[in-house]
């Protein structure tokens, strides 16, 4: 069964995804140092992630995603209490608190939290036949717990994905979109009464930078002439005086793409715009493969998370989207994202190894 699985693998994905890691890899590089070598810490760190990552990729493959998603509401139910967890004894940094401490590592809980989520709900979708009450009770506590406590550490970028990916399956599965708006806008309101005055704002300085350059807008004004000053072909790795001179804040995480608009410039942009196209296209025709409703609605969701990061991050970085902190997949500087976002990799394998084969529950 294994060897059968093997065989039936989208080679496409791992080949898209260590073109993109390669690119990643080299931008985080020249934004941590001015020469190749030696490597970085980060830049070392990084790669360590990817090499668990290829693990847990890996393990999620071969793993059937139909048992994966009989276990996803015991891990909902425990990832709910890891994260009361971390607001009750997180490490908090940057006035959030959004990390706990496992062996002098740091791990942020509400990266694969997204992940679960999207199991859970598409578990529950796949499993009903109508929308009744107690169905609204399950799904209404399967998001709006787990986006609530994410919400309050505060982590505004990660609760929007989850709303967006959630917003996504429950449109798929049937539901008017002028209830989904409804909710959402309702939501929207609660939660605004909660935002701190920093995220109110980012949600705001984006349209225009320039009335507070000293403040929340400089991010946006030092990103935007970085790609700018880019010009069709960039300055070259480690030439970039942006990124070599630090102008650009948190340019190794949210902001790398900066670094690749300065240094590889537009023709860089659009190769790596090119790569994700060509992944998320590869996600479109695994879900259409899915021979199961939950591996349909499993799919759909984590098109819906990874195209969702690749849009807002590119979107907030060239000024034309709010800064609410989301990384660019497999880019972006950190663990538990990469690691996280290799665990839905290799279940979208898991889906589409699996497409010719029935399932009996």
């Amino acid at each position: 069964m294994k060897g059968s699985v093997l065989k039936k693998f989208d080679i496409w994905i791992p080949i898209l995804l260590t073109a993109i890691f390669i690119i990643g890899i080299v931008l985080l590089q020249s934004s941590c140092s001015i020469s190749p070598l030696p490597l970085a810490d980060k830049t070392f760190r990084q790669l360590c992630f990817f090499f668990i990552g290829i693990a847990v990729f890996v393990i999620f493959a071969v793993c059937d995603y139909d048992a994966i998603g009989r276990l996803a509401y015991p891990i909902a139910f425990v990832n709910i209490a890891i994260l009361v967890i971390v607001l009750v004894a997180g490490h908090s940094e940057k006035g959030a608190q959004r990390w706990l401490s496992i062996g002098g590592l740091m791990f942020q809980p509400s990266e694969p939290t997204k992940l679960i989520v999207i199991l859970a709900l598409a578990r529950i979708l796949a499993n009903i036949q109508k929308l009744d009450r107690q169905t609204l009770y399950s799904i209404t506590f399967t998001v709006a717990v787990p986006w609530f406590l994410i919400f309050v550490q505060p982590d505004l970028g990660t609760s929007l994905v989850i709303l967006f990916a959630a917003f996504v399956l429950l449109y798929l599965y049937g539901v008017k979109p002028w209830i989904l708006f409804s909710v959402i806008c309702s939501g929207s309101l609660i939660g605004s009464l909660f935002l701190k005055d920093y995220q109110k704002a980012r949600l705001t300085v984006f349209m225009n930078p320039e009335s507070d350059l000293t403040g929340t807008g400089w991010n946006i004004a030092q990103s935007k002439i970085a790609i700018g000053s880019g010009g069709l072909w960039g300055k070259g790795i480690f030439g970039g005086t942006q990124t070599q001179l630090g102008f650009v804040p948190e340019n190794h995480t949210d902001f790398i793409f900066s670094v690749a608009g300065e240094e590889l410039g537009f023709a860089g942009c659009i190769a790596m715009l090119v790569l994700y196209a060509l992944l998320m296209w590869r996600f479109l025709v695994i879900i259409k493969s899915a021979k199961d409703r939950f591996g349909f609605f499993t799919g759909a969701g984590i098109f819906a998370l990874i195209g969702f990061h690749i849009f807002v991050n590119m979107g907030m970085v060239m000024g034309i989207m709010p800064v609410v902190g989301i990384p660019l997949p497999f880019v972006s500087y950190g663990g538990s994202a990469f690691i996280s976002n290799m665990a839905a990799l290799g279940i979208m394998e898991s889906i589409y190894s699996r497409r010719e084969m029935l399932f009996y529950h």
